[in-house]
């Protein structure tokens, strides 16, 4: 059901009826694209690889797209609403309050020992000092407090992308903090994890480029790039599964 509603919503938004057809074709030209961020975001949101593209053509950033779709997922509000309102400027916070989502959406676990900085410092102050990710005081109470946080598009799209990183590949969520922290972009960390998992042949001339540079930049931060690919994570299989 799930697929139906995210298919069917993004069919009206970007085809129309009078298009039907032409968002058809287009499906099936998209499923032979190599681009690895578009294949891991249709996987891991249960889109059609064509949907991301749509958005590509909005100009949206790659991070942006990922927390257009996590929105659209978790609220079950038609992509189109998320994204008019999006296009209309405003931030993401602002966003997430319109679709009554508590804080507690951005929330990824970690363990108590962990102290993250920058660019997680502020989120996770917030989440400190409101007990199991701000699960015990609902959003209309932080409101009514002035305890909301204080969230900005930055803050979200890193939340949102260490869920899907941490989720699809297997790692944890400290680890890949550790990797932000220290300068790697989540681009950066999907184009990496995707030629593990693929291989080079399947990368374009561009993308091979572009994991050149990545590699490069991993070497002089001294990342540590001897994980091997696993498949995707547990929370993901268990995302699935609830599904």
């Amino acid at each position: 059901m799930r697929k139906m509603f995210f298919v069917l919503a993004f069919g009206m938004l970007f085809a129309g009826i009078a298009g039907a057809q032409s968002v058809e074709l287009g499906l099936r030209a998209a499923v032979g694209d190599s681009s690895d961020i578009r294949v891991v975001y249709s996987e891991y949101y249960e889109v059609q690889p064509t949907v991301v593209l749509e958005l590509e053509k909005r100009r949206l950033p790659a991070d942006d797209i990922s927390v257009l779709l996590f929105l659209s997922r978790q609220s079950r509000v038609s992509p189109e609403v998320v994204l008019q309102w999006r296009l209309a400027g405003e931030n993401w916070w602002a966003i997430t309050q319109r679709l009554r989502l508590e804080p507690t959406v951005y929330y990824v676990p970690v363990p108590d020992h962990v102290r993250p900085g920058p660019p997680y410092g502020k989120a996770y102050g917030y989440y400190r000092k409101h007990p199991r990710g701000g699960g015990k005081t609902s959003l209309r109470e932080a409101l009514q407090k002035q305890e909301q946080p204080d969230f900005d598009d930055s803050d979200i799209r890193n939340l949102v992308q260490l869920r899907l990183v941490s989720d699809y590949y297997g790692h944890r969520a400290e680890d890949v903090m550790g990797r932000r922290e220290r300068g790697e972009d989540f681009g950066g960390m999907i184009r990496v994890e995707y030629e593990k998992k693929h291989g080079k042949a399947r990368l374009t001339k561009e993308q091979k480029q572009e994991l050149k540079q990545e590699k490069k930049h991993r070497k002089k931060h001294g990342f540590d790039d001897d994980d091997e690919y696993s498949g995707k994570g547990k929370a993901w299989k268990k995302h699935k599964r609830e599904d």
